[in-house]
């Protein structure tokens, strides 16, 4: 993964983040020729590790909501439907979730 900063200097952005450290970023995530690139607006370390225990716990709680949602909507389409396909091919097949990660040069 390319990861670019929005500022001229990395060093201003950056200031204060180093490798194997948690950091909390603000940036857009594309994909661009089959390579995920991160444009970087604002990166500040995590003082509190709560901070990552609650991420964490927010991540879980999500893909738990969701697949219990998915579980709904094919037991409903299920019971209408003679085939009982449900919503394997539909957009709420995956779930994309972020997690804070530790800076990586």
């Amino acid at each position: 993964m390319h990861i670019s900063f929005l500022q001229e200097s990395q060093e201003n952005t950056s200031a204060g983040i180093s490798e194997n450290m948690y950091c909390r970023v603000v940036g857009s995530v594309r994909v661009s020729q089959e390579k995920k690139n991160v444009m970087v607006f604002k990166i500040t370390q995590v003082s509190d590790m709560l901070e990552v225990d609650a991420h964490e716990l927010e991540v879980v709680h999500a893909r738990l909501k969701i697949r219990q949602y998915k579980q709904k909507e094919n037991d409903s389409i299920g019971a209408n439907s003679a085939g009982g396909a449900g919503l394997t091919n539909s957009m709420m097949g995956g779930l994309a979730t972020g997690k804070i990660r530790k800076v990586h040069n």
